[in-house]
């Protein structure tokens, strides 16, 4: 029996769905059954059959799992709309399939589809910072990173940005000094190596203040960029950000599916703080990171910010992004005596 109800890219909060499935699926504008959206592209349930299909062959049926919703849910975010209640998620799946007892059955992730990449990432990061650091021994797979990265790429990313510099003495910056530094004066970063600078840039003016971890009442020039067309690689939400409907082939999504803790690992170890004396030597895996992704010729690459409540951009080359215009703030920190 054909449901006489239709769903909408907002049911799935999938990129790919919205930008290339539906569409190609020929989506006629109306309004969704099931999460209330209105006015939206939308389709018959049946439609995604096709497409939804690939996805639930990853899973196979157990006793000790979970419901395919659920894992579908945690494992590429899908049926996250708050407009969409568990109810309204189990029979959207349920009709795409036209099988309630597969999508209402207990299943896992076939254990075919494992990964090493966290464990070969730990033994990479040991070698790379001390015991080798040219020559490595303990590689990555990078055929299979350059693959993923590729699903990485952010989707209309920001063009305004912000970078701020702490005043030393009583001498405010212009624009022209807000840029990344001179060759000979750049130190290690965590994304850049030294002597090679990058430009580091917050998508709002507190988290860049933040980045530069201003004591009480020390002030700071921040300078609002405009940044020209880049690709730019988004590392703050992998399972978010990938779309397995793309692949469509069971393998490659099992194999995605296995990476995706290796991904998230990787967007971490740029954000994770860490202290100034041990820089030199805990940056250097995220540069060499950096450094592959430039290779495959990324402008830059996003990751979250562990100060602020925004985000950060490590822009390789400072020519694509235009400073615009430059304040003046001073830090207000409170202390809590407990």
């Amino acid at each position: 029996m054909v449901s006489s109800k239709y769903c909408c890219p907002a049911c799935f909060g999938d990129i790919d769905l919205e930008q290339q499935i539906f569409p190609s699926l020929n989506a006629k504008l109306g309004d969704c059954d099931f999460c209330q959206s209105k006015d939206v592209l939308t389709l018959k349930p049946e439609q995604l059959v096709e497409s939804f299909l690939p996805l639930v062959e990853v899973y196979k049926p157990s006793d000790k799992g979970k419901k395919l919703v659920e894992y579908l849910r945690e494992d590429w975010k899908l049926f996250e709309n708050p407009s969409l209640n568990p109810q309204n998620a189990l029979e959207l799946i349920d009709t795409i399939l036209g099988d309630k007892k597969l999508a209402q059955s207990i299943c896992t992730p076939d254990d075919r589809f494992k990964s090493e990449g966290i464990s070969r990432w730990e033994a990479f990061k040991n070698e790379i910072m001390h015991e080798n650091r040219w020559f490595l021994n303990k590689g990555i797979n990078l055929d299979l990173l350059e693959e993923h990265l590729s699903l990485l790429i952010a989707e209309k990313p920001p063009m305004n940005w912000f970078r701020a510099r702490l005043i030393k003495g009583n001498k405010d910056f212009t624009l022209s000094d807000m840029g990344p530094p001179p060759k000979k004066l750049s130190t290690s970063g965590r994304a850049n190596p030294a002597g090679i600078p990058y430009l580091y840039l917050a998508s709002d003016p507190a988290t860049a203040f933040a980045e530069v971890r201003p004591h009480n009442k020390e002030s700071a020039c921040i300078a609002g960029y405009s940044i020209c067309e880049t690709r730019i690689i988004d590392l703050r939400d992998p399972r978010r950000r990938v779309s397995p409907f793309i692949l469509q082939d069971p393998d490659k999504i099992g194999t995605l599916l296995a990476e995706l803790p290796f991904l998230e690992r990787l967007g971490s170890e740029l954000s994770r703080p860490v202290l100034p004396f041990e820089a030199v030597i805990n940056y250097t895996p995220s540069q060499y990171l950096c450094e592959f992704i430039k290779l495959k010729n990324y402008d830059g690459v996003i990751f979250k910010s562990s100060v602020g409540t925004g985000f950060n951009l490590a822009l390789f080359d400072s020519s694509k992004a235009k400073a615009r215009n430059i304040e003046k703030r001073i830090a207000e920190v409170s202390v809590q005596i407990l």
